[in-house]
């Protein structure tokens, strides 16, 4: 945490956002909500980036069983 400072909340958020992503490929939407939200009280930013629709995009996606295929 010393060697990062101020960065440090950033860079545990995208770490925590690239888990989330993957756990959602996985289709483990629970676990993958948690670092979701791990992630946006970390960097509140993180809304307006791309991998966050990715993720909310997937989550519509899992629940609402559009991948029957």
């Amino acid at each position: 945490k010393e060697k990062f400072g101020k960065y440090y909340s950033k860079i545990e958020s995208y770490w925590n956002s690239y888990i989330s992503l993957h756990l959602m490929l996985r289709k483990d939407t629970m676990s993958s909500i948690n670092y979701l939200i791990k992630t946006i009280k970390g960097d509140p930013w993180f809304v307006f980036q791309k991998r966050f629709l990715v993720i909310i995009k997937l989550f519509l996606i899992n629940v609402l069983g559009l991948n029957k295929a």
